[in-house]
């Protein structure tokens, strides 16, 4: 009624603090506004804003309704009650599943934090650690080392010939810069023979190209003792023509008694003397090298030559043994056959051709390391000759095919030769030969004559021949000839040399006088032809003998015919005691005479002169003739001047005598000396007569051969001429192969000169050409006349661009040579002669319309205008022409020349003879031997454009091969430019010039290969070792006696006469095979030190073990096949690698352990560096810094529960410690009846105290054993993350530090030396060592965190049955796995050591126990050996294994984890209060929610207490209300309607003795129940006689002492609270024994049976409230222990009476099964 009325009044203060609503008489809440807000909030904040008079009013309404809500609030409780009555819940399951929620909800928490620090480390390391681009990395190398082969390494020597050559050659493709990539076609280098092989001939190789001007040779050499000379190498000539054979384009060449030669140029060379014509006859190439340096035979040694522009430099070993100049730079050929290597007697190995000249360092990294460091360091070898059989075979039929042609040539030769001499028509001698010479004594006519200046005495008028006298009276004598002793003589005589010799192999020459005392010598005369001689003797005089003629001489000037005259004149000249021969007038040769002239001749009356052939002793000789023989006695005028002799060679009428010019020698100018453009029937010209005149000298008897070809046939005499040589100046010192290539414009290059720039060329030429000069001056005008009328193809100067693109530097020419030429030249009256050879080179070389070869050079005396001297090309003729432009005339000459040559070698050269007095000009242009001559126009010299430099630049318009271009300052007489051809032709026939031009030599093409690797290779491989000194004893005797009896038999037998072997290994057995012993430390090895690097070993580069075949260190040489050998017990291969796309350094190391003998066992690692930056870097610290969160929270949340779990453990201690005290006090009162004193009880208290307390300790870490492990994740995570957080923010710094260290290390420098670069490089490998090993210890320690973290989080799965089923699974099933275990390992120790034994010695898979081990248990998943069945002890071992450890063992452990698995599903079958993982989760959040916002008890408050409610089988709404954890009634009500939405918590159906059977089981126990009550004689007890008689029981032991749960789990009444312990199966564990018993997991009580008789205690062990603000932790307990049964809801108790009631505590009467009692939540524990 008040509630329809709205005057419900204001309800009490205690009524208020339930926060309830007011209800009506239906249970519905009534609308009362102030209750409202005074229940919900202060009742300032309903007032506020309201004026103080309406405040005031309110408040007193507010204390008036107070009285009236009392009773309203009384009502609306009792309609409460009816309308709730009938909504009840399940009080046990509520319980649980309150507590079951509240344990969800927490270890979800801690699972979730779990979740986070795991995921936290997994992302971290995604973002610091690419798994995918390391596997990836991995995958390459694995790809390309073969890891799995290298693995299977199982011999020593199989390792070191294919393993390591295999990781050296797969590990050459990682290098970035490896040549591999960089194909420079074999211009960097080239290993021509790489093995040591002994030749016994010379062998061909392949094609080998030299370019550049530096290069070197390398090679070990060794020669047997029969050894003389050979080539190293050599690359001969591909023209086979004559003397071609004997010539090289290059070769090394090795003497046994010399040493090291050079030869070179065959191909190229051409002599550039000083003077013109060379004052002597010129090489064909050059030979070269240093001072002899004998070669020792029977030794190695590393030979060594470099050659650097013109220097070439020997070494032998480290040694450098001389250095030469060179006349020129070397160049290279082309020769189809290839090179040449070896020669007979000479042992070759690593013959090796480099692109630079080595120096000393180079030579040093060559011998110690086995190649240069650059190599070495970017993988790259010189290109290897790939020489095929077929290649060889192909190169030796060249040459034989060559050989052939010769021989071909020669016979053809031969053959042409005979047809002419068939038509030769020889004169006979005796038609001009004079009559021979009276034999015998013949007086002199001394009447005294004279020439018009002085007077003679001829000797003898002639002509008269002297012809053979052999017998003693055969000899002619000149007797009572005039004496001139005391004075002076001079001998003057025409003499004409008859020739052949009488006897051929004699020298052509004869005593001509011989003046003797009698017997006695006073003096004589020798001349000589060939070579020219004199020879003038005085007895007793030791400083008598030849007098060499004018150095230089050519041949040309002996005797070249039988019919020329020559004036011979010998004077004895006393003025300075010196004897002096003239020839033709000027003197040839002279030499002191040794003592006074006045003193030479005889004195006594018995004097004579032998004249002819004749002196005793002498019989052979030449026949001569003399005509003329005058004697001219200085008397007191003097010796005769040498005009004076001048004037007797050249006296016409004794020439006219003697027959004319035809007769007598003729001088070069003469034109009977020059050669015809003739040829014979069969079209042989005269050049053809000079190349075999010397091997058939009949050829010139063929009519008109001696006539046309006077210098050919040396039908005519050249005279002696007292003229100095003209100085002659090149352009080059060697041929040059000009060829612009397809894109130089219209075919043409530009040769300038050293002393011009071509960028001040072109850009003059570009001022000039917009300065408009293109047509301001005269001289442009006459080179554009030019340029327009050629036919030929010319170069437009006024283009600059192609100016520009034309410039060749590579053919620059000497511009002062020519600077000096034409100041030469000016101040001859401006006369030059020009000569040169020229070649084509290719088809572009000639004319496109007919197909001819015309030379084209400009001589280019400036750019800017344009203007030349001299053009030669085509123009109005057709063979071409020379054309010379003059600077101060208008006219120009044009001179024909004759055709050239379209594919050999042609010589032009022009002779300009300008103006003057007495001399007309002319121009004379030579082709070969053929001649153009034009008398020139100009009436004054030709005006050079350039007064300082005939030209400055050649522009050539073809390719061509050129010699070098001879300019002599005055004009040559033209027989003596043929004299030139006919000389150089022979050799310029087998020259075919440089292979390539100038710039192609200067600079090497290089082909770039793709790098298709994704990692790439920062360093040469390094192999490193560790060695075992030889022990001086062995581990037994008989090994030891063993080895002594093998080395004393070698002694005796191997080493025995004649066969010497080393000193070493004949004193120390141990050299021929010893035992090992400590570890080598300090001794060298091939040469190293040892070096700490992974210990102490040696370590060296991996290439220089597998690319070299010695190694000379210190001056000692070793094998590099000697670094690994019986005394290495370990070696590591290590490579560093970079893999720039993700910033990841990578180490891959091998490492192959050897034992005492052949056996290794190889292992492949491989490890990374990486660095982190950028986004990456970011991400990898922020999350870093968040994993911190979830570890603090793990941490808080340990130890809140430490502190309490300690503060229970405390209070059950003080408990026990009380019970167990008063236990035995009373137990020693019974024993003894009397009371104990209290210092006996204190020390057995005391003992026990202290073993309890041990004892209390361990169980207490076993209750504390989770928590420790989280507080050992969560240090370890700290302690991970800040030594990982500084590595990953350094790594870029570290890898930028160490990796590029290591990068640039200058292995090119020739400032460090080998020591320095390879310390530099150690110590950059040990600093990347040290990174990855910090780097696996971090890695390590990460995967220990995530693998512990990885646990603890399977254990937190078992915050929820249905989830646990691992965890479940592995606790049910442990006991049995143990003790498998245990069977297992037995098993597998016994099987792993037969194995051993049986099959270790032989296969390698079970070689030892460990490898025993792992193979059993790969046999344990079926990988049986395929070998199986090849024995029968291997056969049965294995059929027993599979019977014993596969078939019985494995399925027993299978049957264990299925038995434990489906326990574990059976338990979750039985769950009631469970639901599926995710509705629980999601409910117990929800619920959580509610309780929060709706007022409820929190799960982990409420539902202990429920438990504890053992007496109510279900709660309804007063139950609830009266805990006074509520907020209000209407919390309640929400409570309850909320939760019988579950169907578990729906109540259970109660009759007068428990609760209703539904189902056959409980019934089946039911009625043997009763059965047994009825045989008994009883009735079973409704509960209200249970609860009775249990009342009676407490009510006896009030005011007893309870009974205490002892930390063992027993009560001193009873035997224990729900099985044998806190942690093993104590609480709520699996125990059936006596008292109340369980069988829940998690600690959740399942329904059972009872066990044993008597009570037993339920519970001592109930949840403790969390600290304020915390989530409840599971298994929070506190120590209570009353043993009231439950009266009262505000009581707890840890007693509850067992079934049936005739039972007391502790008694044993027996049991009665099939009452089912709640279990007890005991938590994680």
């Amino acid at each position: 009624r008040q509630a329809t009325h709205h005057t419900t009044p204001d309800p009490s203060p205690e009524r208020a603090d339930f926060g309830l609503p007011y209800l009506d008489e239906r249970g519905f809440q009534l609308l009362l506004p102030s209750a409202a807000a005074s229940a919900t909030m202060p009742f300032d904040d309903v007032t506020r804003g309201a004026s103080a008079a309406v405040a005031a009013a309110m408040n007193k309404s507010h204390k008036r309704l107070d009285t009236q809500g009392q009773s309203a609030l009384a009502i609306q409780n009792q309609i409460r009650k009816k309308l709730m009555a009938n909504m009840r819940l399940h009080r046990f399951n509520l319980a649980e599943r309150l507590m079951f929620e509240s344990k969800v909800l927490a270890e979800s928490a801690r699972f979730i934090n779990q979740t986070l620090i795991f995921a936290f480390l997994l992302i971290s390391l995604r973002y610091s650690s690419k798994e995918v681009e390391k596997r990836s990395i991995y995958d390459n190398l694995n790809g390309a080392f073969d890891f799995e082969a290298l693995e299977d390494y199982a011999d020593r020597q199989d390792f070191v010939e294919s393993g390591l050559p295999m990781i050296s050659e797969a590990s050459k493709s990682y290098f970035l810069r490896s040549s591999i990539y960089f194909d420079d076609g074999g211009g960097g280098g080239t290993i021509i023979l790489r093995e040591a092989t002994m030749f016994t001939g010379p062998k061909f190789s392949g094609q080998l190209a030299l370019n550049g001007a530096e290069f070197s040779f390398t090679a070990w050499v060794k020669t047997g003792n029969s050894f003389v000379t050979g080539n190293i190498l050599r690359k001969g000539l591909a023209n086979s023509g004559p003397g071609s054979e004997a010539l090289s384009c290059w070769s090394w060449n090795l003497h046994v008694t010399f040493g090291q030669r050079l030869h070179f140029g065959g191909h190229d060379y051409f002599p550039t003397p000083d003077s013109f014509p060379p004052s002597q006859s010129v090489k064909r190439q050059e030979e070269i090298g240093p001072a002899s340096t004998p070669f020792q035979a029977g030794k190695w040694a590393f030979l060594t030559v470099t050659v650097s522009g013109t220097t070439a430099t020997f070494f032998h070993d480290l040694t450098q043994i001389g250095s030469v100049t060179l006349q020129k730079p070397l160049s290279d050929c082309l020769n189809p056959s290839g090179i040449q290597v070896g020669g007979s007697g000479m042992q070759l190995g690593d013959v090796r051709y480099h692109r630079s000249a080595l120096i000393l360092a180079d030579i040093e990294e060559l011998t110690s390391a086995g190649g240069s460091l650059a190599d070495l360091s970017t993988g790259s070898e010189p290109q290897e000759f790939s020489t095929t059989e077929i290649e060889k075979l192909d190169g030796s039929v060249n040459s034989n095919f060559n050989t052939l042609a010769s021989n071909n040539r020669n016979l053809n030769v031969m053959n042409q030769a005979n047809f002419v001499l068939q038509l030769a028509q020889p004169t006979d001698p005796s038609t001009y030969q004079s009559a021979a010479a009276k034999v015998g004594k013949v007086d002199v006519n001394t009447t005294v004559l004279s020439d018009g200046t002085r007077s003679f005495i001829r000797l003898a008028k002639g002509p008269e021949r002297l012809t053979e006298t052999r017998a003693a009276d055969d000899h002619r004598y000149l007797m009572q000839w005039p004496s001139f002793a005391g004075r002076g003589a001079t001998l003057s005589m025409w003499y004409r040399h008859n020739e052949p010799c009488i006897e051929p192999t004699d020298p052509c020459g004869m005593y001509l006088l011989d003046a003797r005392d009698g017997a006695t010598p006073c003096w004589g005369f020798w001349l000589q032809s060939n070579p020219l001689l004199f020879w003038v003797n005085t007895p007793g005089n030791s400083d008598s003998g030849f007098l060499d003629t004018v150095p230089g001489m050519d041949e040309k000037y002996t005797f070249q015919t039988d019919k020329a005259w020559r004036h011979v004149a010998l004077v004895l000249d006393e003025t300075d005691n010196t004897a002096k021969v003239y020839l033709d007038g000027t003197l040839a040769a002279q030499r002191a005479w040794g003592s006074a002239v006045d003193q030479a001749d005889c004195s006594t009356p018995e004097k004579k002169l032998a004249y002819g052939r004749a002196t005793p002793g002498y019989t052979y000789g030449a026949e001569v003739e003399v005509f003329d023989f005058r004697l001219y006695d200085h008397g007191t005028t003097g010796p005769l001047t040498p005009a004076h002799i001048r004037t007797l060679a050249q006296d016409a009428v004794a020439k006219a005598t003697l027959g004319g010019e035809a007769n007598t020698c003729l001088t070069i100018d003469n034109l009977r000396m020059q050669e015809k453009e003739w040829a014979d029937k069969f079209g042989h010209t005269c050049s053809w007569y000079a190349e075999n005149f010397q091997a058939f000298p009949g050829l010139c008897d063929y009519p008109g051969a001696a006539e046309n070809c006077p210098s050919a046939c040396k039908s005519t005499q050249e005279c002696w001429l007292d003229a100095q040589p003209s100085k002659a100046y090149y352009t080059w010192d060697s041929i040059q192969r000009i060829d612009p290539g397809e894109n130089a414009p219209n075919g043409t290059t530009l040769c300038l000169g050293d002393a011009l720039d071509s960028a001040t060329i072109v850009a003059e030429c570009e001022s000039w050409v917009e300065g408009g000069g293109a047509a301001s001056t005269a001289a442009f005008a006459k080179w554009a006349t030019s340029y327009e009328a050629a036919k030929g193809q010319r170069l437009d100067l006024r283009q600059c661009a192609a100016v520009e693109q034309a410039i060749l530097e590579g053919c620059a020419f000497n511009s002062e040579a020519v600077k000096q030429f034409t100041a030469a030249s000016q101040a001859n009256n401006g006369d030059f002669s020009i000569a040169f050879w020229v070649r084509p080179l290719t088809q572009s070389s000639l004319q496109p319309d007919t197909a001819r070869f015309i030379p084209h050079l400009q001589f280019l005396s400036s750019f800017s205008p344009p203007t030349h001297n001299m053009a030669w090309g085509l123009w109005e003729n057709p063979n071409g022409e020379v054309r010379l432009f003059s600077e101060c005339d208008q006219m120009e000459e044009n001179i024909e020349m004759k055709a050239a040559s379209d594919s050999g070698w042609t010589f032009i050269a022009i002779t300009k003879k300008n103006s003057r007095s007495g001399v007309d000009p002319d121009a004379t242009v030579v082709t070969n031997l053929g001649t153009n001559f034009e008398g020139s126009a100009w009436t004054a010299p030709q005006c050079l454009f350039d007064a300082e430099n005939f030209f400055q630049a050649l522009e050539v318009n073809y390719p061509v091969a050129i010699s070098p271009i001879m300019m002599v300052p005055e004009a040559v007489p033209v027989a003596l430019l043929q004299q030139q051809y006919l000389s150089d032709r022979p050799s310029m026939e087998v020259k075919d010039g440089p292979s390539g031009t100038a710039d192609d030599l200067a600079s090497i093409e290089v082909e770039k290969e793709d790098f298709t690797k994704a990692s790439v290779l920062v360093a040469p491989p390094i192999i490193f070792q560790t060695r075992a000194m030889p022990a001086s004893e062995c581990s037994n005797s008989f090994a030891q006696q063993f080895i002594k009896d093998q080395h004393a038999r070698m002694t005796s037998e191997q080493c025995a006469a004649p066969f010497d072997c080393e000193a070493d290994l004949l004193q120390d057995p141990a050299q021929l095979l010893a035992c090992t012993g400590d570890s080598m430390t300090e001794e060298k090895h091939v040469g190293l030190d040892p070096v700490n690097f992974k210990g102490t070993g040696y370590a060296d580069f991996l290439f220089s073990i597998t690319e070299s075949i010695f190694l000379a260190r210190d001056g000692v040489i070793h094998n590099a096949g000697d670094f690994i050998d019986r005394m290495t017990t370990e070696a590591q291969i290590i490579l560093v690698f970079f893999t720039p796309r993700v910033g990841t350094t990578t180490v891959l190391t091998v490492d192959a352990g050897f034992d005492t003998s052949a056996a290794i066992e190889v292992d492949v690692r491989v490890e990374h560096y990486e660095i982190v930056e950028d986004g990456d870097l970011t991400a990898f610290m922020i999350i870093q810094i968040m994993i911190f969160f979830p570890v603090a929270f793990m941490t808080i949340d340990v130890c809140i529960h430490f502190r309490q779990t300690a503060k229970a453990v405390i209070e059950q201690k003080k408990a026990d410690m009380e019970a167990q005290r008063l236990a035995d006090t009373k137990r020693r009162q019974a024993r003894e009846g009397v009371k104990t004193g209290v210092a006996e009880m204190a020390v057995g208290m005391g003992f026990k105290v202290v073993f309890g307390l041990v004892t209390d300790v361990i169980k207490a870490l076993r209750m504390l054993f989770l928590d420790l492990i989280d507080l050992a994740i969560a240090g370890l995570v700290i302690v991970y993350v800040a030594l990982r957080m500084p590595a990953v923010t350094d790594s870029a710094d570290d890898a930028l530090r160490v990796v590029g260290k290591l990068g640039n290390i200058e292995w090119t420098s020739r400032d460090l030396s080998l020591s320095q670069k390879t310390s530099q490089f150690l110590e950059s490998i040990s600093e990347i060592n040290d990174l990855l090993a910090w780097q696996v210890i971090l890695d390590r320690l990460c995967t220990f965190v995530l693998l512990l973290s990885l646990l603890r989080l399977l254990k937190c799965t078992s915050m929820h049955p249905r989830l646990a089923l691992l965890e479940g699974t592995l606790v049910k099933a442990w006991d049995d796995l143990w003790h498998s275990a245990i069977l297992i390992l037995l098993l597998m120790t016994c099987f792993a050591g037969i194995a051993t034994w049986s099959f270790g010695s032989e296969r390698p898979d079970f070689a030892d126990f460990e490898t025993s081990l792992q193979k059993l248990f790969e046999m344990t998943f079926g990988e049986f050996p395929d070998d199986w069945t090849e024995s029968f002890e291997l056969r049965l071992f294995t059929v027993l294994y599979f019977m014993i450890v596969f078939l019985l063992v494995q399925n027993f452990l299978l049957a264990v984890i299925v038995e434990a698995y489906m326990g574990v599903r059976k338990d979750n079958e039985e769950l009631k209060t469970e639901q599926e993982f995710i509705m629980d989760i999601s409910s117990s959040i929800y619920s959580h929610y509610l309780a929060a916002r709706k007022g409820w008890p929190m799960p982990w408050k409420l539902g202990p207490l429920l438990e504890d409610w053992i007496a109510r089988r279900s709660i309804g709404y007063q139950d609830l209300l009266r805990t006074g954890m509520f907020r209000n009634k209407e919390a309640v009500t929400s409570f309850i309607k909320y939760y019988r939405k579950f169907d578990f918590l729906e109540p259970e159906p109660f009759n007068e003795y428990g609760p209703v059977i539904t189902n056959d089981q409980d019934r089946m126990v039911h009625e043997l129940e009763l059965r047994l009550a009825k045989q008994q004689g009883v009735r079973l007890p409704t509960l209200k006689e249970f609860a009775h008689e249990n009342l009676k029981i407490a009510a006896d032991r009030k005011g007893k002492p309870r009974p205490r749960k002892a930390p063992n789990g027993t009560t001193p009444n009873g035997n224990g609270v729900n099985g044998n312990g806190m942690n093993s199966n104590g609480m709520n564990g699996n125990g059936n024994g006596n008292g109340f018993s369980g069988n829940g997991q998690g600690g959740v009580y399942k329904e059972g049976g009872f066990g044993g008789g008597g009570f037993s205690v339920n519970r001592s062990l109930t949840p403790v409230p969390p600290l304020p603000g915390t989530i409840p932790r599971e298994g929070s307990i506190s120590a209570t222990s009353d043993v009231a049964f439950f009266l009262a809801p505000n009581q707890r108790t840890s007693v509850q009476p067992t079934y049936p009631p005739y039972g007391m505590p502790g008694s044993d009467m027996g049991s009665m099964p099939g009452v089912r009692m709640p279990g007890v939540w005991g938590g994680r524990y």
